[in-house]
């Protein structure tokens, strides 16, 4: 998300929030803005459904038009609830993943959101639907 700062450069925060995991570092590039903080679940079931909840909360809370992902499991739930809600929802598959994809992205991939991208051209043959501009770096 910090490649795409251009994104949200000019926004204010009643704009635009974060919701990322908790940890002790936070990008400059968000530091300042509303930011909501989930716990890391690596796929520990009973974080993973606090999670839904907290995704939930923070999704009626806000009531965004849009959600932008870069991947973590936290945001499998709120794509789900997007669809549900009429949410726009748009996923970039991690650059990091060079020869398979994500699980995150194998399962936002078929909750069909409304724009999946890719960053390697190779990733196209596991998600056919997908978008591939190249990398954001």
């Amino acid at each position: 998300m910090v490649e795409l700062k251009e994104v949200y450069r000019g926004l204010a925060d009643r704009e635009s929030f974060f919701v990322t995991l908790a940890s002790d570092h936070l990008p400059q590039q968000i530091e300042g803005r509303k930011t909501y903080f989930v716990p890391k679940s690596e796929r520990n079931p009973l974080l993973f459904l606090v999670n839904c909840f907290i995704d939930l909360w923070i999704l009626l809370k806000e009531r965004p038009k849009v959600i932008i992902s870069t991947g973590a499991s936290f945001v499998i739930p709120a794509f789900a609830y997007a669809r549900l809600l009429g949410i726009r929802t748009i996923y970039i598959e991690t650059f990091a993943r060079i020869h398979k994809p994500s699980l995150t992205g194998r399962i936002i991939y078929r909750l069909h959101p409304d724009r999946f991208f890719v960053q390697w051209e190779e990733h196209l043959r596991w998600f056919p639907r997908a978008i591939y501009q190249g990398a954001l770096v």
